[in-house]
């Protein structure tokens, strides 16, 4: 029909213009083998929502994991910040307190101090007035005393941490399932009913490896926070053991 010569008319290119498309395009003249379809599926360029949504429900447990972890970090990161102090300040104080045997600087020094190291040094020096000698097993009491508050939720962490990238293997697994069960009923020979399958077992994948990844480092992180407020209490307690008390010098 005229209308149809019209239309394809069009959208048709004469040997004129290839040849101008041609000298424009040394190296050949572009085309699209999906008849538009590619434009018009980058065009509508899907959000991260609705693209997650192609996951199916094993996004939703992901992202409950990713949340969970990202909580614990933070509250782990402020605690662990709040708790870590200056110990060469710290051991510089007691130095200077056991040489010239006056202990009133340093625990002023360290009373009503958030930070765990000046918290033990403190109770030790209540510990030397009440005895007047410090000793290895106090210390070790009070350092596994501080060890569980350290280590809170950091169990949970590491948990959260490899349950995420089972959790995207379990996408995997479902949407290759998916897939072959549309294989079996519709064949292979329609890649849109094939995509929704792949794209679950992929999306799931990639989801849980980007929650997992940051988790695992993450938690490695905070470990050697800890470790190291671990070592700076013990540092702290090897120099106080030493000291004597007032009485003990002049005796």
């Amino acid at each position: 029909s005229d209308n149809t010569f019209v239309a394809t008319k069009s959208i048709s290119l004469s040997a004129d213009n290839l040849k101008e498309l041609k000298a424009v395009q040394p190296f050949g003249v572009p085309f699209d083998v999906s008849g538009g379809g590619a434009l018009a599926y980058s065009s509508e360029n899907p959000s991260v929502w609705l693209r997650l949504q192609d996951g199916g429900v094993v996004v939703y447990p992901i992202l409950a994991v990713g949340l969970i972890a990202l909580i614990i970090i933070l509250i782990k990161f402020f605690y662990l910040s709040s708790v870590s102090g200056n110990v060469l300040v710290l051991e510089k104080k007691i130095r200077d307190s056991i040489v010239s045997n006056q202990w009133d600087d340093l625990e002023a020094f360290s009373r009503n101090k958030k930070p765990i190291v000046y918290q033990l040094a403190w109770s030790a020096l209540q510990k030397k007035k009440e005895f007047g000698a410090l000793t290895d097993a106090y210390f070790e009491e009070k350092i596994y005393s501080y060890i569980p508050k350290l280590e809170k939720m950091m169990p949970t962490l590491n948990i959260l941490g490899v349950i995420a990238p089972l959790l995207g293997l379990l996408g995997t697994v479902t949407g290759m399932i998916a897939t072959f069960d549309v294989i079996t009923v519709h064949g292979s020979g329609n890649p849109g009913l094939l995509s929704k399958g792949i794209s679950e077992a992929l999306i799931t994948t990639k989801l849980g490896l980007m929650v997992a990844i940051p988790v695992i480092l993450f938690h490695s992180l905070l470990s050697s926070r800890i470790e190291k407020n671990i070592n700076d209490l013990e540092t702290i307690a090897n120099l106080l053991v030493p000291a004597k008390s007032p009485e003990e010098k002049k005796s």
